[in-house]
């Protein structure tokens, strides 16, 4: 957003100085690198290689059995590193294992180089016979994944350690469970608090789904501190669940107040509107996707769920799912020749 909505932009006041610069504003992100090599319709391009990629990795990482905090540290590398490089010089399936293999020592988690080298492999080529460890594929791969780690890390400049929405997410729900616990005191009966109850847990699974999704599908990790992105998940996971939150408290704060005291309301507003135009760069299949995700993480009633259509901001989505469309269909057919489904094996998209 720009113009007159700049200010709501800006990180909050317990954002750090090391964290605001990676912090990137809507036109940087319009001109990354990847967006310069590829002319136009950019936005739908981009979202969906970044795609791709979170994908790549959420698949290693499940691989190797990853807690989901590395996984989701390996996704935001890859969003920050592609702020810097091309995915064309730097493609997914070279760069994925090295995000994951970092992440997982970051997050004091390793997994052996051999392990992120074979269960990669196999993702790829499917079909493909075992990878010896005595061949010159083999020994080609290690020298990679090593290579570009130290590409990676230069990169961020040796900044690795990261905080993700999901802590503020729980925070904020556990804030409203002791509220329902505090209502109890003042005379809620046992019923009504396990309703009341139930229903916040429906917005708590919701809300940790959303900030997942975020970082799959959208740039918002790198346009918002974690605590702002945090409070927009559960800003829509009460829209979509249709769960209330409380309004002000007994001690004169909004909900969102007790996340950060120089959070407010219009900040959430813009990080929402950068959700749902995020979003819209996808199929409606995708949002019907993300829809599933979020929904079904908590015991709340699919019958709750809004249609995939009201996710999207309208009149954005048409525009860019040729792009999606054309993306993919090209990416199928480029890896069932047995290229790198870059694109530029099979003459399309780079």
């Amino acid at each position: 957003m720009d113009g007159g909505q700049q200010d709501d932009r800006k990180p909050t006041a317990a954002t750090t100085k090391r964290e605001k610069k990676w912090y990137f504003t809507s036109e940087q992100l319009r001109k990354t690198p990847s967006s310069a090599a590829t002319a136009n319709e950019v936005a739908g391009k981009d979202a969906w290689y970044r795609l791709q990629c979170a994908e790549l990795v959420q698949a290693i990482g499940s691989r190797l059995r990853l807690p989901q905090i590395a996984i989701n540290t390996a996704i935001l590398y890859m969003h920050r590193f592609y702020q810097f490089h091309t995915m064309k010089r730097f493609h997914r399936e070279t760069m994925a294992p090295v995000f994951v293999f970092l992440a997982a020592k970051v997050e004091e988690t390793p997994r052996r180089l051999d392990d992120v080298i074979r269960h990669t492999y196999k993702l790829l080529n499917v079909d493909g016979p075992e990878l010896n460890a005595e061949s010159e594929k083999y020994s080609e791969a290690v020298q990679d994944l090593t290579t570009h780690e130290n590409v990676l890390v230069q990169t961020l400049a040796f900044d690795l350690s990261v905080t993700h929405p999901h802590t503020h997410v729980i925070q904020c729900c556990q804030s409203l469970q002791n509220a329902i616990r505090m209502d109890e005191k003042k005379g809620l009966d046992e019923k009504s608090r396990q309703e009341k109850e139930a229903i916040t847990k429906d917005l708590s699974h919701a809300a940790y789904a959303l900030a997942s999704c975020s970082l799959h599908y959208t740039l918002l990790c790198i346009q918002y501190s974690p605590v702002m992105v945090a409070a927009m998940c559960i800003s829509v996971a009460s829209a979509w669940t249709k769960v209330p939150l409380p309004s002000v408290s007994q001690e004169g704060k909004h909900w969102y107040e007790y996340m950060d005291a120089s959070l407010t309301m219009a900040q959430i507003e813009a990080v929402k509107g950068d959700f749902h135009r995020s979003i819209s760069l996808y199929p409606e299949r995708i949002r019907e996707k993300i829809l599933a995700q979020v929904m079904g993480n908590g015991r709340t009633s699919s019958a709750k769920a809004p249609a995939a259509s009201a996710v999207a901001a309208p009149g954005v989505a048409n525009k860019v799912n040729i792009v999606a469309r054309r993306s993919s269909r090209v990416w199928l057919a480029d890896r069932a020749r047995g290229g790198h489904g870059c694109g530029t094996c099979s003459g399309g998209l780079s």
